[in-house]
């Protein structure tokens, strides 16, 4: 299987599910923002309609140069709108898709904002990163969790101390049977 082929399957698929939570948006929530510094939720609707939409810019380009003055959002005033933007951006970046070769895939392309290299990557990468699977809001670190009240002996002495380790385990005692 060529690698376009996998990519056009996996590229089915991410905007069958896309479309299917485009498709929950309700017309009379538009307006919706869950906080004063937070989108409104058809700005946000119509950016992930519009994010598809990069696939067809990365295939058939070689750089994007992004001017934050020129920008306007898509701010769509009903589902129906959204949808068919959304509908519009997929048939545009599934044809593009399909007429690109091995190699075009793994072209190096480039992102600039106002002058300034973002990011260089091939094609591929951008498509995956970027198209199919958006980047999240940055994670948490995961936080040390206190160990379960079955394993706190009497071996053991509670809180604990730098670094995460009990005070015992730091002067050299028992250490605790999850460190």
């Amino acid at each position: 299987m060529a690698m376009r082929d996998a990519l056009l399957s996996e590229f089915n698929q991410e905007m069958t599910n896309t479309r299917r939570m485009l498709e929950r948006v309700p017309d009379n929530r538009l307006d919706f923002q869950p906080h004063a510094k937070s989108f409104r939720m058809n700005r946000l609707a119509g950016h992930v309609a519009d994010l598809v939409s990069w696939a067809t810019y990365t295939l058939q380009t070689h750089m994007l140069e992004l001017e934050v003055a020129k920008f306007v959002p898509f701010d769509p005033s009903s589902t129906q709108e959204l949808l068919s933007r959304f509908d519009k951006n997929v048939r545009e970046a599934r044809a593009a898709l399909e007429e690109s070769s091995e190699d075009d895939l793994y072209a190096i392309w480039t992102m600039k904002r106002e002058g300034q290299i973002v990011m260089t990557m091939p094609r591929i990468n951008v498509l995956r990163s970027m198209v199919m699977k958006p980047p999240g809001p940055p994670s948490r670190p995961a936080r040390r969790l206190p160990a379960p009240a079955r394993h706190r002996g009497a071996g053991n002495v509670w809180p604990l101390g730098r670094r995460g380790r009990s005070r015992e385990r730091q002067q050299g005692g028992i250490a605790h049977p999850l460190h």
